[in-house]
């Protein structure tokens, strides 16, 4: 493969020769950083992954599973509802929040976790329609690991209320 780099690109490769590599080994160093593990592609280990994080979500007393995507898209995606009346509801999306959109300035996983709703106008309030989504903003992102960090991160005993902070 031939690939044409632009003037101003290449100067910049050039600018970082004090790395002792060549641009082509600074290329391939980036790129490997940047394209996702062959195993990320396997339909099998994705679909794994996904349902371990499913079933993760799932042990949440106030989450209720939807849907999710197909393991064959390259930026997978978990839907699900929360019971907004539930006690533990907002410390829920504030834990959820805080390890998928901003875990730390170097630990930033690729996820975003965000609500979404129809239009209220047309179809009622939130506590029928609006529901959460949790997707990989990169391509072939290892669901594996993005279970892992929920596992390792949420509160100890995540499956029962009373295990939650929510004395704030």
């Amino acid at each position: 493969m031939i690939i044409n780099i632009p003037d101003t690109l290449s100067k910049r490769l050039q600018n970082e020769l004090g790395l002792n590599k060549t641009i082509e080994e600074r290329v391939i160093e980036i790129l490997n950083k940047n394209i996702a593990p062959e195993e990320n592609y396997d339909q099998k280990y994705i679909s794994e992954g996904l349902d371990k994080i499913k079933n993760l979500l799932i042990k949440i007393p106030c989450i209720t599973f939807i849907s999710n995507s197909k393991t064959d898209e390259p930026f997978w995606w978990l839907k699900f509802s929360i019971n907004i009346s539930s006690k533990i509801s907002w410390n829920v999306v504030q834990e959820l929040g805080h390890i998928l959109n901003y875990l730390s300035l170097e630990e930033k996983l690729p996820t975003s976790f965000y609500p979404v709703s129809p239009p209220p106008y047309m179809n009622g309030g939130p506590e029928e329609f609006l529901n959460w989504i949790i997707e990989s903003s990169i391509p072939a992102v290892d669901t594996n690991i993005i279970y892992d960090y929920l596992e390792g991160r949420l509160p100890e005993g995540y499956d029962k209320e009373e295990n939650w902070n929510i004395d704030l």
